[in-house]
């Protein structure tokens, strides 16, 4: 199976950013006390909202660690934050890079798959994994035939 990941560092980064969140939830958690007591007004409400900041580079880390896209001679698996999407590579009709830098598997139904942390120069050992005949660049840029 092949595997395709986020750089770590990305994760590292968040879990830094979350601990450099902590005043904040330190504050969200003083305001919700000041509102249970009823000596808390207005400011504080707006306040209490601070305890979801941390809550952003938590849910970077856990997708930078979950999201990507696993192939083998079967099928891609693709993974995000939330869910999974498993596609047959009878299913697939090419594979091509988008204008943003990414890969996109092309269906034969019409439809199109964002394969997550692949980039274009990860094609050619995508297109291994399947175990298929890989077209040359002169037939089409970048595509993966069954």
């Amino acid at each position: 199976m092949t595997r395709f990941r986020h750089h770590s560092a990305i994760a590292i980064v968040a879990v830094l950013a979350g601990l450099a969140a902590t005043p904040f939830l330190y504050e969200g958690w003083t305001a919700i006390g000041e509102l249970r007591d009823g000596t808390g007004g207005g400011a504080a409400v707006a306040r209490s909202l601070l305890v979801l900041v941390p809550l952003v580079p938590l849910a970077v880390a856990v997708w930078v660690l979950r999201a990507g896209t696993d192939a083998n001679e079967y099928g891609i698996r693709v993974r995000a934050l939330l869910g999974r999407r498993i596609v047959p590579w009878t299913d697939v009709d090419s594979l091509v890079p988008d204008q943003r830098g990414h890969v996109v598997a092309r269906l034969r139904d019409g439809g199109a798959v964002h394969l997550t942390a692949v980039k274009p120069a990860d094609l050619p050992r995508l297109a291994a994994a399947s175990g298929k005949q890989v077209a040359t660049p002169q037939d089409s840029p970048a595509t993966a035939k069954n």
